[in-house]
């Protein structure tokens, strides 16, 4: 997953952000600090020169969030983000999300509070799919997780480019219309 390559994007992704300015595109970003903080470093990254290091500031109401809105989304909706978590503490950590612009429901990849990768949902009336794989820590990981919109949609992930087999074509109502995806 490391290589030290440059940050490159497919020219059919609908968003793609490496980051490569050195600052955080504001234009393209709203950018939300609660109890935490969002910054670009080249202290530690995957690919390229600079990663977002989101830090947390306190043990609870953490909030660390880019989002940005887009004007349609494609059926089927392919995410990926190479990801650095320290140990994680006792709580969930969302990785990303997505949501209509009103947040009256979205779905969301995280782990929950063993760690646990974690599908989850709010206002669709569906609790969470925790896998049995925790998320890894202390080093890079790419996390793939693909999400067929509508009812029944299902979502499925990946890491390391490996399915992990307890988290494939989970059914999962999405909402109909996503207009922002959070990270």
């Amino acid at each position: 997953v490391v290589d030290g390559s440059v940050s490159a994007c497919a020219p059919t992704a609908i968003l793609c952000e490496g980051f490569e300015t050195g600052v955080i595109d504001t234009v393209r970003w709203n950018l939300f600090q609660m109890n935490g903080t969002a910054t670009l470093d080249s202290t530690r990254v995957a690919r390229g020169t600079w990663a977002l290091h989101a830090r947390s500031l306190a043990t609870t109401n953490v909030k660390v969030q880019l989002a940005h809105t887009l004007a349609s989304w494609p059926e089927i909706l392919y995410f990926r983000a190479f990801v650095y978590a320290a140990p994680i503490v006792i709580g969930t950590e969302v990785f990303a999300w997505l949501q209509p612009t009103s947040g009256a429901s979205g779905v969301q990849l995280e782990t929950d509070t063993q760690s646990r990768l974690t599908f989850d949902s709010w206002s669709i009336g569906m609790g969470p799919t925790r896998s049995a794989t925790a998320m890894v820590a202390d080093r890079w990981v790419c996390l793939e997780w693909q999400v067929v919109r509508g009812s029944p949609g299902a979502m499925s992930l990946s890491v390391d480019d490996v399915p992990l087999s307890d988290m494939q074509a989970i059914a999962r109502t999405t909402p109909a219309i996503m207009e922002d995806v959070k990270v």
